[in-house]
């Protein structure tokens, strides 16, 4: 009995072999017939949504029908019977998934973005793609892109990643690796590495707001007051027609109550660019501040210290902050970015300025 077991073992082995191989043929032959229908309706289709949604479709099914195909027989060796053809007829649909991934994004269809462009990267070494001209890197940063729009940082650094090693998209992709890093950093050690590689990138690229920024807002959320204080001094001595440089410190000055100081670096600033809204603004509020603060500072000290001449400097001060609010008024005159009304009325007010009824008006209580 023993024996017959054992005989009866051998002899189903080789057939239960056999029946896998047939039953990988018979499916590869199904999926290939399956790639004849699809590409038969590509060659009618006018709409499209189907058009791109028969494209993806198509490159899944040559993928799967080429497993089924090249899976070893019952000796181990394989071979595929369908991948030269198949190759030849969906090579250069295949290329089309990048305009899939983008036809998708214009529809605001991001998952299906997504899908595509992760499918391009993930096949364009397929044996039956890699003949094909390829743009893996600026498809794999569109991944990151829309992975990173939906939050999923870890697969938008992935993609990242992949991208980082195109040159000609490298710079893009670079600045999306930090934005990932900033989004998943937890440790200390992460934060660590985070600034290295934020400021290796400032570095390169001096000129970037971007990265200004990043910094800034690393060292502000981190308490890294010295840290961002050298930052900024370096960085002025190093290029001093960067008119964020100067910009921020004079928001340094100003909370600190500096109103000259302040105001000369946002002077900097606005020489740079005339039209930096912000900058403007805050020239008027630290005159105006200056003003006021000389004012209380009088009116504590006594009537003896209010003399003509310090009424002059007060309204002086006034006078200045009333130029540069005014002229944020004409620059955002709906106060989108800044609310010049409420210190416009101030100045008004303490001008004698008959607008500054008209000015109060305006003001959101």
């Amino acid at each position: 009995k023993g024996s017959f077991a054992i005989l009866l073992i051998l002899l189903c082995c080789p057939l239960r072999g056999m029946g896998s191989e047939l039953d990988n043929k018979t499916e590869a032959a199904k999926l290939n017939r399956q790639v004849d229908a699809l590409l038969a309706k590509l060659e009618v289709c006018r709409d499209s949504t189907y058009y791109y949604t028969t494209v993806v479709d198509i490159v899944k099914t040559a993928v799967s029908c080429d497993e089924y195909d090249n899976l070893p027989n019952a000796n181990g060796k394989s071979k595929a019977k369908y991948r030269q053809a198949n190759a030849r007829r969906t090579g250069t649909i295949w290329v089309q998934l990048v305009n899939a991934g983008a036809y998708y994004h214009s529809q605001h269809q991001e998952e299906k973005a997504l899908a595509a462009y992760e499918l391009y990267v993930q096949t364009a070494e397929h044996p039956l793609f890699d003949k094909q001209p390829h743009h893996v890197g600026m498809a794999a940063y569109y991944a990151g892109r829309l992975a990173y729009g939906i939050k999923d940082y870890q697969k938008a650094e992935r993609y990242a990643d992949i991208a980082l090693k195109d040159d000609g998209i490298a710079k893009k992709a670079a600045a999306l690796k930090v934005d990932c890093m900033r989004q998943l950093a937890q440790t200390d050690s992460d934060w660590r590495l985070y600034e290295a590689a934020l400021t290796a990138l400032y570095e390169r690229d001096t000129h970037s707001p971007h990265y200004f920024n990043l910094l800034v807002m690393y060292y502000t959320e981190h308490g890294k007051k010295e840290a961002l204080e050298k930052f900024v001094e370096n960085e002025i001595q190093r290029n001093g027609r960067n008119k964020y440089a100067w910009a921020l410190k004079g928001e340094r000055a100003m909370n600190g109550h500096r109103w000259q100081e302040a105001i000369q670096a946002y002077s900097r600033a606005a020489a740079l660019d005339s039209l930096f809204l912000p900058v403007i603004y805050n020239i008027g509020i630290c005159y105006t501040s200056e003003a006021v603060e000389m004012t209380d500072s009088l009116t504590r000290q006594g009537n003896e210290l209010q003399t003509p001449d310090a009424t002059t400097a007060v309204m002086a001060l006034f006078r200045q902050g009333k130029i540069y609010l005014e002229k944020a008024q004409v620059l955002d005159p709906k106060r989108s970015t800044v609310d010049w009304a409420p210190p416009l009325y101030q100045v008004y007010f303490a001008l004698g300025d008959e607008r500054a009824e008209e000015m109060r008006k305006l003001i959101k209580y």
